[in-house]
């Protein structure tokens, strides 16, 4: 399961529960103009796990903008990748039709 713009408004406790379950996974896709941005800690700790979203054109955020609104330096190289490209490659891939 990906809950859907990290549970915005109410994305810690998303984050909580992604945390807490193998199979649940969460995408920052932002609501309108709202970025949902997790500190630098979240992103590292729940790498594999946090999806990089931008429903992009269809919001008023870029993105570039986006992406920088994250932690990028503060976040670790493996977990960065992971967040921007890595997870979902690989839940691509493990999808079965």
């Amino acid at each position: 399961m990906i809950i859907a713009h990290c549970g915005y408004p109410a994305s810690e406790a998303a984050l909580r529960l992604v945390a807490g379950h193998e199979n649940v996974y969460a995408d920052l896709t932002p609501v309108l103009h709202q970025p949902v941005r997790p500190a630098a800690a979240q992103l590292t700790a729940l790498a594999g796990k946090v999806l990089f979203g931008s429903d992009a054109p269809n919001t008023g955020l870029t993105e570039t903008q986006l992406l920088d609104g994250l932690a990028g330096p503060e976040v670790p190289p493996e977990a960065w990748a992971a967040l921007i490209r890595g997870t979902a490659r690989r839940l691509v891939r493990d999808v079965r039709v």
